[in-house]
């Protein structure tokens, strides 16, 4: 070690390389250097930046040397050490001590240093208790320093006030909440410390609202907002996975909190969206996700009677009031709409029947098709990411076999399992053909039993929970030894848990079913009923459920609940144009055609029209051909893009057909498919004798065009002969 006459630069130097050389016992020799503090400031930074980053040593072993900065002696110097300090933390956020937070939060009542002090706290990924308590203090501090007047007497002083009353400007809360939200540490911060903490900011927001908005508006601008809804997505950690029996308590502490703030209303609206984000971290734990959304249909019940028992009191009473009473009226009419439409966004996701039950019983009279509307769309774009995620999923499903196998090397022996031992791990792989294996902590994989069907929904690393050893067969012969697994809730004879929650589309077509009944006001709902059961309907049902879904809307054959040919034209109208798979398309038209014979027929091209995943079928050419004859109709127009799609079997049903316009549109569809083939087909040759004329006329000229031979002047004649006698005729 230097001598104590080095100089500073050297000492410096010297610490450092003990750091960069990993000098044994290197605390004897911080301990040197150190002097019992009365080394040279610089000197004092570096040694407690290195103790208070390092990994080498244990928290009680330098602890005292952060007592330097309760030194009277050392006063003038504590700012220049705290800095050195502070720059390192912030440098490397990873701190091993768990007393730095309460050392930092004094160092932020140091004049120049509060912003660095929060800064470093921000920037730590540890110890997220002992780092919230710190703000706290710090907060408390500076609210503290908000009731006082600093006079320019001593100016070091007075900038520290005014350092601590910038730390809870509203710009600065808003950082600070916005940085612990982004990180998970304050998941596992103890809950009464976050609560504190989080009470004190509550009470900074109270007093900015308070000193800022209009006393009679009672509302706040777009910086409180945003700093109150950060605080409250804070608060809505402490509902953590695996605690549901803890949630509700939880959210009436926190409702109680904020019925006794300013603009409530507002911000009961505000935390209802925050509680459906929250309820999203239970998205793959069924049976914990059912019981969370009891607890937040309790939250939504209770506010939403509350408002509505406040708001049916007070309007006897309206004709009376003056405006500032009628207008408290109709925000909290708004308020309760608000709510049913955050409730609602939470059930599209998916619930069992109750919970939509008791949404809808409390729908106040005239917003039953907005709130419909609501669950609908929601539930619909629900389903479509859904699905979106699993043909993602689906088409990378599958993997190879690594080259070094599906053997673990370090792992538990196949001899040493225990049948019936509970178990978790890791899918290592996914396959058509041979199922799904798991990397449960053994030297080889176990495949899990599951239905076939399931294995597309197991991905390669997804972590599977609650598994037990349920068989394990030694490879005496061929050397591999099988594992198989069953999930708790798969074993023979148990429950399994399972969940009796409908998924998103279930939810709309319940919102659409409920919103059709009565009967007697289904006809005047009939325009947005047809609107919402097609967006539902149309984006996975399959020909085969299309009957089962006219149910929802009522029994539309019987005396009673009949619709007029009309109001089913129009239903099939809005399913068209949700663009629905084929086989749905097939069936509405279909069930159209016996009520409405010509407007299915002016829809069915919808049905013949060529797509990238299903070509147009015989079946449906047919099905419209035998319409128009059976009832005397002109077949359809097609368009181009439609005749060019068709298919060559179908052309010959076209040819064969009584219908002109039929015989016509196969000339068309040659026309569209073979104009720069260069040779016509016989199809084509045989039109060209047709019995009507504008077919053969059309038929001949694309001959010609198609540089097709001379055809055979005696069919030709027969058929001028023909056209002819129809002129005499």
């Amino acid at each position: 070690m230097l001598p104590r006459k080095a100089g500073v630069g050297l000492q410096m130097a010297g610490l450092n390389k003990i750091v960069e050389l990993q000098v044994p016992n290197s605390l004897e020799l911080f301990r040197f250097a150190w002097r019992n503090g009365n080394c040279q400031r610089d000197i004092a930074g570096c040694i407690l930046a290195k103790v208070g980053t390092s990994s080498d040593f244990a928290p009680g072993e330098v602890e005292t040397f952060f007592d330097y900065f309760d030194r009277a002696d050392k006063e003038e110097d504590t700012t220049h050490v705290a800095d050195f300090l502070l720059a390192q933390l912030i440098e490397l956020p990873e701190w091993r001590l768990p007393y730095l937070p309460k050392v930092i939060a004094k160092l932020a009542l140091l004049p120049g240093v509060t912003s660095n002090a929060i800064k470093a706290l921000l920037t730590t990924t540890t110890n997220p208790t002992e780092v919230l308590g710190a703000l706290t203090q710090i907060f408390q501090a500076a609210r503290l320093a908000q009731r006082t007047e600093p006079r320019v007497n001593r100016a070091a002083k007075a900038a520290l006030l005014t350092d601590l009353k910038s730390a809870i400007s509203l710009s600065s809360i808003r950082s600070t909440l916005a940085s612990i939200n982004q990180k998970t540490t304050a998941d596992t911060a103890d809950p009464q410390v976050l609560v504190t903490f989080l009470e004190e900011v509550l009470q900074i927001w109270e007093a900015s609202v308070r000193a800022n908005a209009d006393e009679h508006k009672r509302n706040y601008g777009m910086s409180e907002e945003t700093m109150l809804e950060s605080a409250l997505a804070l608060w809505v950690k402490l509902l953590r996975p695996g605690e549901v029996r803890q949630w509700l308590r939880v959210i009436e502490d926190l409702s109680r909190r904020l019925h006794a703030m300013p603009c409530y209303l507002k911000s009961s609206v505000m935390l209802g969206k925050l509680l459906v984000s929250r309820l999203d971290t239970l998205e793959d734990a069924h049976a914990e996700r059912d019981q969370a959304l009891a607890v937040l249909r309790e939250f939504f019940q209770r506010h939403v009677e509350e408002l509505g028992a406040e708001t049916e009191a007070t309007l006897d009473a309206k004709t009376l009031s003056d405006a500032q009473f009628q207008k408290s009226i109709k925000v909290r009419a708004e308020t309760q709409r608000e709510l049913l439409g955050v409730w609602a966004d939470l059930l599209s996701r998916g619930c069992v029947a109750a919970e939509t039950a008791a949404l809808f019983a409390r729908v106040p009279c005239g917003y039953e098709m907005d709130l419909a509307k609501i669950v609908v769309d929601k539930a619909v774009a629900h389903a479509k990411t859904a699905l979106a995620k699993k043909s993602q999923h689906e088409a990378r499903w599958r993997s190879a076999r690594p080259q070094v196998g599906w053997a673990h090397a370090g792992g538990v022996p196949v001899e040493s399992l225990q049948v019936g031992a509970e178990v978790s791990g890791a899918v290592t792989n996914s396959s058509s053909e041979h199922g799904v294996f798991v990397n449960f902590g053994c030297v080889r994989d176990g495949k899990l039993s599951v239905p076939k069907a399931d294995w597309a929904k197991y991905r390669i690393g997804d972590r599977v929970e609650r598994m037990v050893v349920n068989k394990v067969v030694r490879g005496k012969s061929s050397g591999q030894d099988m594992i198989e697994l069953l999930l708790v809730s798969h074993q023979p004879g148990g429950t399994g848990g399972q969940s009796d929650a409908q998924g998103p589309l279930d939810i709309a077509l319940r919102a659409v079913q409920w919103l059709a009944s009565p009967v007697v006001l289904r006809r005047a709902r009939w325009a947005t009923l047809a609107k919402l059961w097609a967006s539902a309907v149309a984006v996975e049902s399959s020909g085969a459920g299309f009957e089962e879904s006219l149910g929802v809307l009522g029994d539309l054959t019987s005396k009673e609940g009949s619709v007029p040919p009309c109001d089913m034209v129009y239903l099939v109208e809005k399913l068209l144009a949700q663009s629905p798979n084929r086989d749905l398309l097939r069936a509405a038209l279909s069930w159209l055609a016996g009520a409405c014979p010509a407007d299915a027929v002016r829809l069915w091209p919808a049905l013949l029209a060529p797509s990238q995943d299903e070509p147009p079928e015989v079946r449906d050419l047919v099905k419209v051909l035998a319409l128009c004859e059976a009832n005397g109709f002109k077949f359809p127009t097609l368009s181009g893009a439609v005749a060019r799609g068709l298919p060559e079997a179908a052309l010959d049903t076209l040819a064969g057909c009584g219908l002109p316009e039929a015989r016509l549109l196969a000339v068309q569809s040659l026309q569209e498919k073979q104009f720069n083939m260069g040779s016509p087909s016989e199809l084509l040759k045989t039109l060209c004798s047709d019995d009507s004329s504008v077919v053969r006329v059309a038929a001949q000229l694309l001959w010609s065009a198609l540089g097709g031979k001379d055809l055979d002047k005696t069919s030709v004649q027969e058929g001028e002969a023909e056209e002819d006698e129809e002129s005499d005729a």
